[in-house]
């Protein structure tokens, strides 16, 4: 299996990390297919994947990988409206009123005088 290849290959292999990242990413996204792929992997090398890879890897890189192990995408997304987004167009517009109603009360003022 690649997955196993990349991990057994000499840690001081360059490209060792290439092909584990992408083989891990291209799994990742795919919920089905990961969810194969690790019992294939359990399967054939009696270890979880998810354990295979913290043994063969370490550090921030580890890390990394073994969440790519973890799939947490839903099978349907929702839209999230962007709270931020709404906030600033919502100031914005405030401001802008808040200018009409300046220029309002000047106008005014100068018709008086």
């Amino acid at each position: 299996m690649l997955l196993n290849h990349a991990l057994t290959a000499s840690k001081k292999d360059g490209l060792r990390r290439e092909l584990l990242i992408s083989r891990l990413v291209r799994f990742h996204w795919d919920r089905i297919h990961l969810e194969k792929v690790k019992k294939a992997y359990a399967t054939r090398y009696g270890q979880d994947l998810q354990d295979a890879v913290k043994e063969g890897t370490s550090g921030q890189w580890g890390l990394f990988c073994r969440e790519l192990c973890i799939y947490r995408m839903p099978d349907h997304v929702k839209t999230i409206e962007n709270v931020k987004s709404r906030d600033r167009d919502r100031d914005r517009d405030r401001e802008r009123d808040r200018d009409r109603d300046r220029d309002r009360d000047r106008d005014r003022d100068r018709d008086r005088d």
